[in-house]
């Protein structure tokens, strides 16, 4: 019989993919957004919207190493998605 951190594995790697994908598809629309920059307060939210959002697809890509999730998919090219992680992180 398998251990419970295995059906916790398979359970949370079954919807971690889409949930990658879903993320990541919000942020780049997201990011792709018109904003007012000539208004401090609005460029300030946006970028941390922004930041939150990396995390929060960090954070999903985290878990999927912890449940040994193969990531394929060209939206989460590990090259890519490390720039846009740093970048992030930079702002």
């Amino acid at each position: 019989m398998d251990s419970i951190n295995d059906r916790a594995r398979l359970l949370v790697s079954e919807f971690l993919y889409e949930a990658i994908e879903i993320t990541f598809q919000s942020y780049k629309d997201f990011m792709t957004l018109k904003i007012d920059d000539s208004e401090p307060k609005a460029f300030s939210q946006y970028h941390a919207a922004g930041k939150s959002a990396i995390s929060h697809l960090e954070a999903l890509l985290k878990l999927a190493e912890k449940t040994d999730l193969q990531i394929t998919s060209a939206a989460t090219d590990s090259t890519k998605l490390d720039k846009m992680i740093a970048y992030a992180q930079a702002e």
